[in-house]
């Protein structure tokens, strides 16, 4: 009967909408919206929940089955709910998280690499702004298993500098071209084509490199530099050979102009 009377003071609210979230979760809600998951709900990833309020004005969650809290190992596969190319390559690199196992080998989870060492990023923390892994980030995550002189933290350091060479060299040449293809005389198709490639090829690489696959990924990395170099030798090539032959066509074509201007004055002082 106690129990009962209780219970009548007790309030229930669902929480499965994120204005119920909001009510009290503000500084978090403020977070999200900065962040790179901004389109994303809380119910997106924390599911839906009852709470309790209780007559002094304070509110806890009952934790029904449908509530997923802070679930540390398990974030791997709400993660990958949404990045499902990423975690397929994940799936391959040897850092897999066995999630049905609450202990096991040390491995690598999602935010080992985009959470870093910062404290504000972990559990209990300001986990809801978590950035775009940064390079210092990831190889500070690898300092943590593997030695610096290790063949897998050097091929995985190699990876970031050479994808930061081709990251580079496509905006340098998508700069240099601007306002090439308006000139006369030199088609600017080949290196169009080859920056629009290499462009691919990055965005594939951001994905892929989850994947911790170096060979296959150098090769897919050269399989854009390659082409994207050699045509932009071959353009700047052909526009240079394009201005030489150019600066001997306009003396001719002035002479040319000239010898018409003088037929046509002599052609008219014979008429006259």
């Amino acid at each position: 009967m106690i129990v009962l009377i209780a219970a009548l003071f007790l309030v229930q609210e669902r929480a499965d909408t994120p204005e119920a979230c909001m009510k009290c979760h503000t500084e978090q809600a403020n977070e999200l919206k900065g962040s790179v998951h901004a389109r994303e709900t809380c119910i997106s990833c924390h599911g839906t929940d009852e709470v309790v309020k209780n007559p002094r004005g304070t509110v806890s969650h009952r934790h029904l089955p449908t509530l997923k809290s802070w679930r540390g190992r398990n974030l791997v596969e709400d993660c990958a709910a949404c990045h499902t190319g990423i975690y397929d390559a994940y799936r391959v690199s040897g850092h897999t998280i066995d999630t049905k196992k609450p202990l096991g080998e040390m491995k690598k989870g999602c935010l080992d690499c985009h959470a870093g060492d910062d404290p504000e990023l972990t559990p209990g923390g300001r986990a809801h702004g978590i950035p775009k892994a940064s390079r210092g980030a990831i190889l500070n995550s690898c300092r943590g298993c593997h030695q610096t002189s290790s063949a897998d933290y050097v091929s995985g350091r190699q990876l970031y500098q050479d994808q930061d060479v081709l990251d580079g060299r496509i905006s340098a040449i998508e700069v240099a071209m601007r306002g090439r293809g308006s000139k006369p005389g030199v088609s600017v198709r080949e290196v169009t084509a080859a920056l629009a490639g290499a462009k691919r090829t990055a965005a594939e690489l951001q994905i892929r490199q989850h994947g911790l696959q170096f060979k296959s990924l150098e090769e897919l990395r050269a399989s854009a530099a390659g082409p994207l170099e050699a045509s932009y030798y071959s353009q700047s090539k052909k526009e240079k050979e394009f201005e030489g032959r150019w600066k001997y066509a306009v003396p001719f074509l002035m002479f040319v102009g000239a010898s018409i201007v003088f037929v046509q004055l002599r052609a008219r002082k014979g008429t006259t």
